[in-house]
């Protein structure tokens, strides 16, 4: 029996109807990857595979500066998804001098031991301005501080997950990630949820749920952001061909929409974007 996971359509006026579905099996260790179209008539099956789930690699890359507390509960997040998916490797590019020490003391207590022996992250240190689009350049291409344990070739050949510290995420989201992006072929941009001020978006509750159990997506609790083009996943060898990050641009902002145009205007990959 197949269970369905996730899958996404997209709609060409030109050339019709096509989309991608994935499927599990209990007790399996791969995903089954339906692709299929309808060029405005009969809908046709183009393919149908296994894809293992422990795949490539997930390097999960985040600029950061300061910000501490926001930056421990992501990493408690990530533990709990490295206990059920353990192919999840982040890099923490930590701009200036002040919060240093402590993020790598926090980085070091809710991940060393997670998975095993897997190796969990590393932590790169820079100096000057914070950059965003620089910190995710220099994550996903340095080799400094790249774990023995991995080889050599998973940071060449790694699914890139570019993400923010106040990003919440599960298993899926980053299955989705490594499913949804393939070398040569694809990238893929989830559009997040963003929620509003919950003292506002919960005023008719005595107080918040706690951020974990806000799992409504409507309206009057946030929105999609359909603007937004931070998270991006892709192969390293895809991002380093479209040029990477415009590195003149300083802070944050900007820098990820100049990279999703750069992806639109070479038309080398398709660019996929869905909510997540």
């Amino acid at each position: 029996v197949l269970w369905y996971m996730h899958g996404f359509l997209h709609f060409d006026g030109l050339s019709g109807l096509d989309g991608e579905f994935h499927f599990s099996r209990a007790g399996s260790s791969s995903v089954f990857a339906l692709r299929a179209e309808r060029r405005f008539s009969r809908p046709v099956v183009v393919s149908s595979e296994a894809v293992r789930k422990n795949g490539a690699l997930v390097h999960m890359i985040m600029p950061l500066a300061g910000r501490l507390d926001k930056f421990a509960f992501f990493l408690d997040t990530l533990a709990a998804v490295r206990a059920r998916y353990a192919n999840v490797f982040l890099t923490v590019v930590y701009f200036g001098k002040q919060g240093r020490a402590e993020a790598e003391g926090i980085l070091a207590r809710k991940l060393d031991g997670t998975a095993g022996q897997v190796p969990a992250y590393r932590f790169l240190a820079k100096s000057g301005g914070f950059s965003r689009g620089g910190g995710l350049q220099h994550g996903a291409t340095a080799t400094e501080r790249w774990p023995k344990q991995l080889a050599a070739s998973a940071l060449t050949s790694a699914t890139l997950f570019f993400i923010d510290v106040d990003i919440l995420f599960d298993v899926a989201a980053v299955l989705r990630c490594r499913l949804l992006s393939e070398r040569g072929k694809r990238v893929y941009y989830p559009m997040v949820f963003s929620q509003y001020n919950p003292s506002i978006a919960y005023r008719h509750l005595d107080e918040p749920p706690p951020l974990r159990e806000r799992i409504d997506h409507n309206y009057s609790s946030g929105f999609w952001r359909s603007f937004g083009f931070g998270m991006a996943c892709m192969h390293y060898s895809d991002f380093v061909a479209s040029g990477g990050f415009d590195l003149n641009i300083e802070g944050w902002g900007v820098e990820d929409v100049m990279l999703y145009r750069k992806f639109i205007a070479q038309r080398k990959v398709a660019v996929v974007r869905a909510v997540d």
